[in-house]
């Protein structure tokens, strides 16, 4: 398990390369770092107020937050049709 947490940690880290420049790469990355290690929310607004600097960190991190929420909020009948 930590062996693949940190083999997912290190597309993370590629930006100069032409392998971080590659979306799918890092999106993949996020999930299966999400699998391995847990909640990656924290890793995520990081890089989304990496991403969008100039912009402001509160409001980068409210939109991801909101957007969480309404994910979670959606899925809940989903999963009561399923049980």
């Amino acid at each position: 398990c930590l062996a693949v947490t940190a083999l997912m940690c290190v597309p993370l880290g590629l930006t100069d390369h032409a392998m971080g420049q590659q979306p799918l790469l890092l999106v993949m990355a996020l999930l299966g770092l999400g699998v391995a290690a847990g909640p990656v929310q924290p890793i995520n607004a990081e890089l989304a107020v990496d991403v969008t600097y100039p912009g402001d960190e509160t409001a980068v991190e409210s939109v991801q937050q909101i957007g969480g929420n309404l994910a979670s909020a959606l899925l809940v009948p989903v999963a009561e049709l399923f049980s």
